[in-house]
């Protein structure tokens, strides 16, 4: 019915179309051919971005059937975050998912944390100011993880009284690279290779940034450790305790929670004043 009404009324092709709609599936076996002016061109397989590796920092034993048991060092792939706890599936031995507290792991990439360079997860806007600061001049620079695409890198850079930003990609072989001229194998090489090539880059990278990054990187409502002493503790649950303590500038008495932490129940994550 369908063709005899097509061939005999093609007039009325749009009501056809949206009594007989037409499907069409595009066939993803491989990349298609485009014809242009210039000729033909080919359009790009979508490209691969490498898998985010997270690390186990602390042991964990599960207590439930949702939860999974990690050992300090594992090496996982956090599927979703879900509140305090992220879905994790191990990429060794066993390969099982559960629950892990969220506090129980870190991307792999942290471990950039032991250049001066590094600065983390800062955005745009902290990193100027850092940059800007008293204490830097032109050439200072830092490496942070970009806001855009968290297994990629920015380098933030001063030059007089401006600040450019050069984004650091990866290859789908996990090769670093700012212009796809030249990649790396590694962080660190990219960093040293810039230095010594300051023109390729456009902007120098003479020295880190000169400011530490803790206490850059608070929320205004934070304060930094050192401005407590605990005092007494008050209570405990399976993942922290909670302390009678003083914050030292204000002379006040406060309750702090604090973070277990492995085999060290009483070393302090983070504070909670109230």
């Amino acid at each position: 019915m369908e063709k005899c009404c097509r061939s005999c009324m093609p007039c009325l092709k749009t009501l056809w179309d949206c009594i007989w709609p037409e499907f069409y599936y595009p066939s993803m076996a491989r990349p298609a051919e485009i014809r242009t002016v210039s000729g033909d061109i080919r359009v790009p397989a979508p490209k691969r971005k490498p898998a985010q590796l997270y690390a186990a920092l602390f042991d964990f034993e599960a207590r439930s059937e949702e939860e999974l048991t990690v050992k300090e060092g594992d090496k996982l792939s956090v599927i979703e975050k879900r509140g305090d706890y992220v879905f994790a599936k191990k990429l060794t031995g066993s390969l099982e998912s559960g629950l892990v507290p969220a506090n129980y792991v870190a991307l792999v990439q942290d471990e950039f944390a032991n250049y001066r360079w590094y600065y983390g997860n800062i955005n745009r806007q902290k990193a100027e100011k850092l940059l800007l600061s008293s204490q830097n001049k032109t050439g200072s620079f830092l490496v942070r993880i970009s806001e855009s695409h968290s297994d990629e890198y920015t380098i933030s850079a001063r030059s007089e009284n401006s600040v450019f930003h050069f984004r650091i990609h990866r290859s789908a072989i996990g090769a670093y690279f700012v212009s796809d001229k030249i990649s790396f194998g590694t962080l660190d090489e990219l960093i040293r290779y810039y230095q010594q090539n300051s023109r390729s880059l456009g902007c120098p990278l003479d020295q880190p940034c000169e400011q530490q990054r803790e206490l850059f990187d608070m929320e205004p409502w934070e304060r930094p450790r050192e401005e407590f002493q605990l005092l007494n503790k008050l209570g405990e649950g399976h993942f922290g305790e909670v302390w009678e303590a003083v914050w030292i500038p204000k002379k006040q008495k406060v309750a702090i929670k604090t973070l277990k932490q492995g085999e060290a129940p009483h070393k302090m994550k983070c504070f909670e004043v109230k």
